[in-house]
């Protein structure tokens, strides 16, 4: 499992061109960066041990570095996709870039996006091992994905799915109509999932990729 942390690492260190531990000091202060270096302070450990549901078989420490890992890359996307007419607000639990315990933890989107007037909800999503080209399918846990189409029936909801590896990405707009099937034990999760299907004629180059265009579809 370590072995595995430290391939996501370089592979974000890759994708974003970030050195993250400066990163993570930078934008969430030196007891998170401390995270990135291999060190989990007393206080945050006491956080992540609340968090066995979401935490599966990983360490705190691992899991902690897969949180951070998380948060640069949609700060990072938001980043690279924001422009004047397109404004990002983040809406997920750990929006203020905070560990919670595991009582906090929600199924809230992401982001919320405002384009000429319109409201988007976006569920960002990464891929690190070729898996959605390879199976042209995606695992939301527990019940991630009822939670999103709850969401989409008032407001249009997507997944922004970015395969790391190969730098493609995907938009998926949910609704209640859409493909997708239960699993009731997900053995990778170890508990139940949703399956959805992932195209690979849908991808795009995410250095071209155009989220105003694809969200005015």
């Amino acid at each position: 499992m370590a072995r595995h942390i430290e391939r996501k690492i370089k592979l974000v260190e890759n994708f974003t061109g970030l050195d993250l531990i400066v990163f993570a000091a930078e934008h969430y202060g030196p007891e998170y960066s401390n995270v990135m270096k291999g060190k989990l302070s007393t206080n945050l450990d006491n956080v992540l041990r609340s968090c066995y549901h979401n935490r599966d078989t990983r360490s705190n420490l691992q899991y902690g570095q897969d949180l951070i890992l998380g948060w640069i890359l949609e700060d990072f996307i938001i980043d690279r996709l924001q422009a004047p007419d397109i404004i990002f607000t983040k809406t997920g639990a750990d929006a203020e870039r905070k560990f919670l315990s595991g009582s906090k933890v929600t199924t809230d989107s992401d982001y919320k996006i405002s384009l000429e007037g319109k409201q988007f909800f976006v569920e960002l999503a990464h891929d690190f091992n070729l898996f959605w080209q390879k199976r042209e399918v995606y695992h939301l846990r527990d019940n991630k994905l009822l939670s999103l189409i709850k969401k989409s029936e008032k407001v249009p909801t997507f997944i922004l799915g970015i395969s790391i590896v190969d730098r493609k990405c995907i938009l998926k707009r949910i609704h209640k109509n859409m493909n997708k099937e239960y699993i009731e034990f997900h053995p990778p999760y170890k508990k139940p999932a949703y399956e959805i299907p992932m195209p690979a004629e849908e991808f795009y180059n995410f250095d071209d990729f155009n989220l105003r265009i694809l969200l005015g579809k």
